[in-house]
């Protein structure tokens, strides 16, 4: 299409749809039955109006004006060398039709005649066909669409203005909401990191306090094996006192048996335990206890163990304590009073039971520590 007989449509249609703009009983007032728009306002609005069709084209995906141009020909005209290209493509489908008419003549049956011209000349009427367009349909067209929008006046220039609008609207709006939506998965996605990192961080604090579990169990086993092993030692230390006590004629158990007489063992994991009368207080005297937790070592207890006289009396004379056969010492003489009392500290992880021997083996007093409700239950209980 012609750019130059395009304005041309376009101004006459502008005129002529302005003029029936104006002769329409809508521009009419109907309550003073005067023209609302005078006959230049409406001519003026129609070629408005008729610029805006190429806008309205656009917006529909028309077609029409895609090979508009500058010339004034009615008929788009091809370059020079489209033009040779064109023919020689002609020149080549004539002579491939001719040599295939040929060929059909002679296979033709007899009787049958075969006319490559005319086949040829069908061939390229079709091509020709094919390849030409119609201009003056095109521009009945736009005319047409000139006219309507020239015709519409204002309510055209309104209605491609809020087609526009709209159109701009909803891309801004498309555009807020990919943006919306890809901040929202940006926060989801930040939401879902930091969730991970705190399972993580709890999956990492409960590995560290099971750890801490396993250290401290490695750590009282430790400490057990260590306290088994000091018994054991004890226990080999006492076989070599006896053995050695034995070689001179006198064993320990002998001595201790002929200064004191005290009984046999009948609880072997509480060796002490019934065998000075199962009394803590006896005549004047009075064994007692006093049992806390140690600073020191964790899960130990500090055990202070002491004779005293119960009328004031002056505390004279050594006293014997038989401890438990785990430690170190379990039979020791106190010879240092003070504060009138005969004292004993050791420090121990479970209860057991103590005898004291006084006055030379006449006053015997026995304190089992786990029958003392006063004392930490975990130390009574192991």
């Amino acid at each position: 299409m012609s750019f130059p007989i395009c304005i041309i449509i376009m101004l006459l249609a502008g005129i002529t749809g302005g003029a029936v703009n104006f002769l329409l009983p809508s521009n009419i007032d109907p309550e003073t039955k005067a023209k609302i728009r005078n006959f230049f306002t409406c001519v003026v609005l129609g070629i408005g109006a008729t610029v805006l069709v190429p806008l309205f084209l656009e917006i529909a995906q028309s077609k029409l004006l895609d090979k508009i141009h500058l010339g004034y020909s009615w008929q788009y005209q091809e370059s020079l060398t489209e033009k040779k290209d064109s023919v020689t493509s002609a020149l080549v489908d004539i002579k491939a039709a001719a040599k295939t008419d040929s060929t059909n003549a002679d296979s033709a049956k007899p009787g049958q005649a075969s006319n490559p011209v005319s086949t040829t000349t069908k061939k390229m009427s079709e091509k020709k066909l094919a390849a030409e367009e119609m201009p003056l349909k095109n521009y009945l067209l736009f005319t047409a669409y000139c006219f309507l929008a020239a015709a519409a006046g204002v309510r055209f220039i309104n209605g491609i203005i809020d087609s526009v609008l709209k159109d701009r609207q909803i891309a801004n709006l498309t555009d807020k909401n990919a943006d919306e939506k890809k901040k929202k998965e940006e926060a989801e996605a930040q939401k879902n990191l930091a969730e991970k990192e705190k399972q993580e961080a709890e999956l990492k604090k409960t590995a560290a306090e099971k750890a801490k579990q396993q250290a401290e169990q490695q750590k009282a086993i430790a400490l057990k094996a260590k306290e088994k092993l000091s018994r054991q030692n004890m226990v080999n230390l006492l076989e070599c006192e006896s053995q050695v006590a034995k070689s001179k004629g006198k064993s320990f158990a002998t001595r201790s048996a002929t200064a004191v007489s005290i009984g046999e063992v009948t609880v072997p994991d509480d060796p002490q335990k019934n065998r000075f009368g199962g009394l803590r207080e006896s005549g004047n005297k009075k064994l007692d206890a006093d049992v806390s937790e140690s600073s020191e070592y964790k899960g130990f207890y500090e055990v202070k163990i002491w004779v005293e006289t119960t009328d004031g009396s002056t505390l004279a004379g050594d006293v014997i304590f038989y401890l438990h056969d785990s430690f170190v010492e379990p039979v020791r003489v106190v010879k240092e009073i003070r504060d009138n009392k005969a004292t004993v500290s050791v420090v121990a992880y479970g209860a057991f039971t103590v005898g004291a021997v006084c006055d030379g083996g006449r006053t015997l007093l026995e304190y089992d520590l786990a029958l003392n409700p006063n004392f930490p239950e975990p130390f009574r209980n192991s």
